[in-house]
Parts: structure tokens; C-alpha cells; sequence
């Protein structure tokens, strides 16, 4: 189709009520643009079961040696994204703690490997 626009003679592909509106433009872009932050914002599920059972192996064995307790035993994990907080029981080994039962708090961080021990405070 040939039409006059500012005393120039233009070829259109297709007819001018053929053309995608504004609002149409408007809309697909939105569309498109949420998909791809939708996209992007999803999770990615790529560690392999292997990979976590490591992460609890290395996590644990970690938190049992820097608790310091003789009879160290892991029982609560709570996973984060960034750190693994595990609950250790056991006995303190200093002579004037005379053997009683302890419990610490462990954070084993993800990235570093290092670990933060803390005792429980009471109320």
C-alpha cells in the first residue's frame, strides 16, 4: 500500500489497520518483561543429592570438632541459604565441669567452611 506522508510517497508492508496498536506493543512488552524476571528470579535446583549429603557430612564433622565436647553428637540441622545451624550435644571435658551434659549452637557457613560455636543463654 502506498500512501502520502509529508509529501512522500511511502510503501507500507501490510495495511496501516494491520499494524500492531500501541497498546498491543505496551502489553507484549510487559508480558515479555515479567517472563524474564520471573525467569530470572526463579531458583536453580543444580546441587545433586551427592552435594548435599557432602555439605552435611562436612558440616557435621566441622561443628563435632569445634564444639569441643567429649561424646559430640549432632542432633537438629536447620539449613539456610547462606549457613547450616546444627544443635551439638555432649559433655563438657574441663575437670571442674565435672562430665555434665552441654549443648551448643553451631554455624557452619557455606562458603568459608568456618564454623561459630555459641552456648545456649538462658532467659
Amino acid at each position: 500500500m502506498r500512501e502520502m506522508v509529508g509529501g512522500l510517497r511511502v510503501s507500507w508492508p501490510f495495511k496501516p489497520e494491520q499494524a500492531m496498536s500501541n497498546r498491543t506493543i505496551r502489553r507484549t512488552l510487559s508480558v515479555t518483561t515479567l517472563m524474564a524476571i520471573i525467569g530470572l528470579a526463579s531458583p536453580t535446583f543444580a546441587s545433586s543429592p551427592d552435594a548435599w549429603a557432602e555439605l552435611w557430612k562436612k558440616s557435621e564433622a566441622t561443628c563435632l570438632k569445634a564444639s569441643g565436647l567429649k561424646q559430640a553428637k549432632s542432633n537438629v540441622v536447620l539449613d539456610f541459604e547462606a549457613v547450616v545451624v546444627r544443635v551439638v550435644n555432649g559433655r563438657y571435658p574441663q575437670p571442674h565441669m565435672q562430665n555434665a551434659a552441654a549443648t551448643v549452637y553451631c554455624l557452619y557457613d557455606k562458603k568459608t567452611g568456618k564454623t561459630e560455636i555459641a552456648e545456649p543463654s538462658a532467659p
